[in-house]
């Protein structure tokens, strides 16, 4: 179910859905024009530690599933979902899958042996099957050393987990519970516009909470700073390394995603004879390489120091330099992308 160009549980779920009705060509089409611009927010508060702001990074969205038309999505208030199905969310969870849809619900960590956690610990997680004979339920997520995978958890472990929410303060507020399946949308039509107008928000660094007067992002922090956008998202990288901030591979990650999910498109617009030149793909195939070095230079540095900071000057320095590389490659490429696409005139396809 996991396809390697997610970085996230939510980018994981979607995608993994997705990818089973890869035959859908519109379907292919929505992907390539979506994903292009990745937002990052390196001070974030948690009011529990209000003196060590947090990073969070996302793909741009307004919407849980990326604004999807081909994803039939309902959300449900956690005060009814717990009116009817507190003491059996399994219920809940069976009646959803019957009918088709995965649930994705806010549990408390401490009480699914799975994730080992000892602590109350809001989380959300997919279910995506059951067995009544076994009395287990299958959990897709991310649980030993950040990865992905799905596990069985039992009926007990679940409903407790739902039912010890109540113990983790505030978690009511922005708490819900979604169902999602895959729908056919015969109206979707692509618009070769909207990925040039994307690429140049990109290259431009625009400010789409802005544009769009509204981002789906780290709503449970209070945001303390800017977001990053764009090519800007570089930039943020550089504060967090050259102020020693924990920097995680996750937004190392998403870089890496945004370049494969680039690849996906290109490959996509050649095969249907959209565009024809061929160093464009070569061209992201060094973006590809050089940020797969980068993302694979700080892990091994995590790894090897048991501490997500960069402190070495001379490793500063190289992480710093190859920023700066990417940086500059990316701008000229998107840029080449840009003129390419826009020469195929206007409309929907």
């Amino acid at each position: 179910m996991y396809p390697k160009e997610s970085f996230s549980p939510s980018t994981a779920y979607l995608f993994g859905v997705l990818n089973q009705h890869c035959e859908n060509k519109m379907l292919q089409f929505w992907q390539i024009s979506n994903f292009i611009n990745p937002c990052i927010d390196i001070n974030l508060i948690d009011p529990d530690i209000p003196d060590d702001p947090l990073v969070y990074v996302d793909f741009f969205r307004k919407s849980m599933w990326y604004g999807c038309p081909f994803i039939k999505s309902i959300d449900f208030e956690l005060d009814y979902v717990r009116s009817k199905w507190e003491k059996n969310f399994v219920e809940f969870v069976i009646e959803c899958i019957d009918l088709g849809y995965l649930v994705y619900a806010d549990i408390n960590k401490k009480y699914i042996p799975n994730y080992k956690s000892p602590h109350d610990f809001t989380h959300n997680l997919l279910v995506t099957g059951y067995d009544k004979v076994e009395k287990t339920v299958e959990v897709a997520d991310y649980f030993f050393n950040r990865q992905f995978s799905i596990q069985k958890c039992s009926f007990s472990n679940l409903n407790r987990s739902f039912l010890e929410l109540r113990r983790i303060e505030d978690h009511e507020r922005f708490s819900k519970v979604n169902i999602l399946k895959y729908k056919d949308n015969l109206n979707y039509k692509f618009c070769i516009d909207e990925i040039v107008t994307k690429l140049k928000d990109y290259m431009d660094s625009t400010d789409l909470t802005k544009k769009h007067y509204y981002v789906l992002f780290a709503f449970e922090y209070r945001n303390a700073g800017k977001l990053y956008y764009g090519l800007q998202y570089y930039d943020a990288l550089k504060i967090l390394i050259k102020e020693e901030r924990v920097i995680s591979t996750k937004p190392l990650q998403l870089l890496y995603a945004h370049k494969l999910i680039m690849r996906k498109r290109l490959e996509l617009l050649f095969s249907e004879q959209y565009i024809s030149d061929k160093s464009l793909l070569l061209d992201n195939e060094n973006l590809v390489r050089k940020t797969l070095v980068l993302r694979n230079f700080i892990l091994k540095i995590s790894i090897r120091d048991d501490v997500e900071k960069i402190v070495s000057p001379k490793e500063k320095e190289r992480i710093l330099y190859l920023l700066d590389e990417l940086q500059n490659l990316d701008f000229k490429f998107v840029e080449k992308m840009v003129n390419v696409l826009s020469k195929l005139g206007t409309g929907h396809f």
